[in-house]
């Protein structure tokens, strides 16, 4: 090989890893940025739906409750519901950003809700059974935020 082309060999080389590394670098920044925001957002969605859910049980908890007690009961509870445009937007982010299984498993928990809300129970059996099938359902869907978000995961 000829020694003058050593030096030229070397420039190219040099020219070539000058402008890779920093392609490959900023490539990785943009992903990782790319997942931090997409992380943050799901953070913010997940935690928009649970405080829905708290609201629908706390709902849910006052519609199954004696008419006497209701009526009482009714004099301390504050709706926490999302106004019904917002709600609508919850949803659409829930589809946009949620995964499969937060989503299915929030919209089971309100259509279990709304079926059992609307069924009249009869004693305190019932009533209690609905509330496990109502803490369950709501313990299901935190565990699934927790375990997508890595929340059960020690530091």
């Amino acid at each position: 090989m000829d020694p003058a082309l050593v030096p030229v060999i070397q420039a190219a080389i040099a020219g070539t890893v000058a402008i890779t590394v920093p392609a490959i670098a900023f490539r990785f920044a943009l992903r990782q940025d790319r997942l931090r925001w997409w992380r943050e957002q799901r953070a913010l969605l997940y935690a928009d739906l649970l405080a829905e859910a708290y609201a629908e049980r706390q709902e849910f908890e006052l519609l199954i409750l004696d008419s006497e007690i209701r009526d009482q009961a009714m004099r301390h509870y504050v709706d926490t519901h999302l106004p019904p445009a917002e709600r609508a937007k919850l949803g659409a982010r829930g589809t946009a950003l949620g995964s499969q299984e937060v989503n299915k498993l929030f919209n089971q928990l309100q259509s279990g809700m709304a079926q059992r809300s609307l069924v009249q129970v009869r004693d305190e059996g019932e009533r209690i059974q609905h509330r496990m099938w109502v803490a369950g359902a709501v313990e299901r869907l935190e565990a699934a935020i927790r375990r997508e978000m890595g929340g059960d995961r020690s530091k």
